[in-house]
């Protein structure tokens, strides 16, 4: 049974292979509000950046019902992401900020359909997409300032920006430097020209960051079997919702 449902896939995928070419391919460059979803920092987002260019693959040769309407979108982007963010502990007067501003190469892939409008002119669509995105760190910076009176070390006060050490500024020494999100997207075209609407959201956690009550509590609890190095976790991943225009051309 599992071979002849394997067959079965396979013949298909061949098939609609077989009809199926790339069409089109366009740029674009979009800017919009990227943060970091993070519960242990409160947090304000930054300038977001997408800027790009892709191909679609299209089924229209296929006989299928839906081959004027599906097709792939693959490309590849430059983006920024980041945030800024704050922490306040009121009883210790201790207080924390900074930013993050990160730069990626992105490799989106994403089904896509596409519907003409209802309207006297023609060559008016819209288009919905979702996909997987895979992220790989450039560059980045990091501002992450602590300051506790009466605390002189340097765990509780420090400041990246005045350290001697030029890698406490170098964001993808201290964070994950891969990632992978989704991608969700409506947009709008009309002839050669684009507007599409994305929102990101990252799966893998930035960085580490001590949980002190969890530490605390495992320190004090001697029936736990938890340890300081596995309930440190990883915390905040990327979002970000960015406004694009772009220009396309069929490449037939």
């Amino acid at each position: 049974m599992k071979k002849c449902l394997i067959a079965l896939v396979l013949t298909l995928t061949m098939g609609i292979s077989a009809h199926a070419q790339f069409t089109d391919w366009g740029v674009r460059f979009g800017l919009g509000a990227a943060t970091i979803s993070d519960d242990l920092l409160t947090r304000s987002p930054i300038m977001a950046m997408d800027m790009g260019g892709y191909v679609n693959y299209g089924f229209q040769n296929s006989s299928a019902f839906w081959s004027d309407n599906l097709y792939l979108q693959m490309g590849m982007n430059y983006i920024r992401r980041g945030a800024r963010f704050e922490q306040v502990w009121p009883m210790q007067r201790s207080y924390r900020e900074g930013f993050y501003h990160l730069n990626y190469i992105e490799i989106p892939v994403l089904a896509a359909w596409k519907m003409e409008l209802p309207l006297r002119e023609a060559d008016h669509y819209a288009s919905f997409y979702v996909g997987p995105a895979f992220n790989v760190g450039l560059f980045g910076r990091i501002w992450d300032r602590h300051v506790t009176p009466g605390f002189p070390q340097t765990s509780v006060n420090y400041d990246t920006y005045e350290s001697s050490n030029p890698s406490d500024k170098k964001a993808f020494k201290h964070m994950r430097r891969f990632d992978i999100s989704s991608r969700i997207g409506i947009g709008y075209k009309h002839n050669t020209l684009t507007v599409d609407l994305f929102w990101e959201h990252g799966f893998i956690a930035l960085m580490e960051e001590e949980d002190v009550l969890r530490t605390l509590d495992s320190q004090n609890n001697t029936n736990t079997t938890n340890t300081v190095d596995n309930i440190n976790p990883y915390t905040g991943v990327h979002n970000a919702l960015v406004l694009s225009v772009g220009y396309t051309l069929p490449l037939r």
